[in-house]
């Protein structure tokens, strides 16, 4: 009878595991169907505790309290989301040490968490404690080391701490070319972010050459239509305006709505800013019936 009930419990924790790879599966999906991985992760964690207990911990357990967070994140329920990061945190370092690479998931899940909350301070805790766990395990050149440096940049940019900010995000910029090369989506958004700063800073002339910088991968690594070319586009197009550079902030402009036009459709309402620059720029240059026409 024994031997009997481990071959059950055998069996029930791999329906348990598998439960838990099909709701990864479901929320992996081109358009992921969260609410039928949460099902699957609900079971799997259920069937888990049936077996172990409720106060059991394994790695398994945490990995799906992890991923249940994660929908939890999605779905704006951050309360929620980081209470199991938390208990998921705290099998994992018991389990697998505190520089483990599931634990700086999770980590990374609960800062990002906080980020999203506007709880700066834990945020940037939670991302220090990443990006060293990641340097150790992963290398300085690592795409995760530089998608931190951009994360913790953005908390500086946030705080208005300028100068941080841009060391930061110059960091990334680094680390994120040599692990992935010059021309990467991830290099892209680095450099509008820097880009941003700078703008902000009112450094034009720097932010223009970053936002060049920026559009170049872009057109390099993104569809021709990508909505991210159109903010660039957009981006510089409001500099050039600033400089009274008219002409140069029309061609941009129009651009940007070709793209909107194509990828959108004529009457969506993301073209109004587009437009509405535009018309303002004939309506700056004197050209009154070009900004009726628009």
């Amino acid at each position: 009878a024994k031997n009997a009930l481990c071959k059950n419990s055998h069996r029930m924790l791999e329906v348990a595991a598998t439960l838990n790879c099909l709701g990864v599966l479901y929320f992996h999906l081109p358009k992921a169907e969260t609410e039928r991985a949460m099902e699957l992760y609900v079971e799997s964690l259920a069937i888990r505790n049936a077996v172990h207990g409720v106060d059991c911990e394994s790695t398994e357990i945490a990995t799906t309290l992890n991923n249940i967070g994660r929908i939890y994140y999605m779905k704006g329920e951050h309360d929620k989301a980081l209470e199991l990061y938390r208990q998921a945190l705290r099998m994992r370092r018991s389990l697998l040490g505190s520089e483990h690479l599931d634990v700086a998931a999770t980590i990374y899940n609960a800062g990002q968490t906080h980020h999203q909350r506007g709880d700066l301070v834990e945020a940037m805790e939670l991302y220090k404690e990443f990006l060293s766990i990641a340097r150790k395990r992963l290398g300085i050149h690592h795409r995760d080391v530089a998608i931190m440096l951009k994360c913790m940049a953005q908390i500086h940019h946030e705080r208005k701490e300028y100068e941080s900010a841009k060391q930061f995000y110059e960091e990334a910029l680094s680390v994120g070319k040599a692990a992935l090369g010059n021309y990467h989506p991830e290099v892209a958004s680095t450099l509008n972010k820097l880009g941003n700063l700078l703008y902000e800073k009112g450094d034009l002339e720097n932010a223009i050459r970053v936002y060049k910088s920026g559009l170049e991968v872009e057109r390099a690594v993104l569809d021709v239509f990508h909505p991210n070319v159109v903010v660039t586009l957009t981006n510089i197009g409001q500099i050039h305006k600033l400089r009274g550079e008219y002409q140069a902030a029309l061609r941009l402009y129009k651009e940007a709505l070709a793209i909107q036009r194509n990828s959108l459709g004529a009457a969506h309402p993301n073209l109004s800013a587009t437009l509405s620059s535009i018309a303002l720029i004939h309506y700056q240059t004197r050209s009154f019936s070009k900004s009726l026409d628009v």
